[in-house]
């Protein structure tokens, strides 16, 4: 798997599986707007994550904090499920900051989603004590590098 650095032309891509009715429930929608910001901030990489022929498999956005050493899984949407491809894909994120100046990886789950949290868990993400989310409806989990 590869991630390549997302254009502003992959905004309709990412837009399109974001709002996918197996996607809807689990991932809080950004406008298009949203999107255009993030992707033209410094806080904000966006990544289409390709298989070895070149097909499109996904997309991740990552939330940079620097200056807290952590950077967040903000979204990661695969485009065919339960075939491996979140795990490379989360494999993927973990190698592209490993050598940054992050010392965590962490990621928030809408609602607590079960099978997701245990997703994670499998990935080598541990739910964080330090954060409480639940009173959001956010189950949160991290990755110490």
């Amino acid at each position: 798997m590869k991630l390549i650095h997302a254009t502003t032309a992959d905004i309709n891509y990412i837009m399109t599986l974001e709002n996918t009715p197996e996607n809807v429930a689990h991932i809080d929608q950004w406008p298009q707007e949203q999107h255009e910001e993030a992707f033209a901030s410094d806080q904000y990489d966006y990544y289409i994550l390709y298989n070895e022929a070149g097909a499109k498999l996904g997309y991740i956005i990552a939330r940079l904090e620097p200056d807290e050493e952590r950077v967040k899984l903000q979204r990661i949407v695969i485009e065919e499920k339960n075939q491996g491809q979140g795990t490379k894909a989360v494999d993927a994120f973990i190698e592209a900051y490993r050598d940054e100046p992050y010392k965590l990886a962490y990621v928030h789950v809408k609602g607590g989603y079960k099978p997701l949290v245990q997703f994670y868990h499998r990935n080598g993400f541990d739910e964080d004590m330090n954060e409480d989310f639940d009173i959001y409806g956010y189950t949160a989990l991290s990755h110490v590098f």
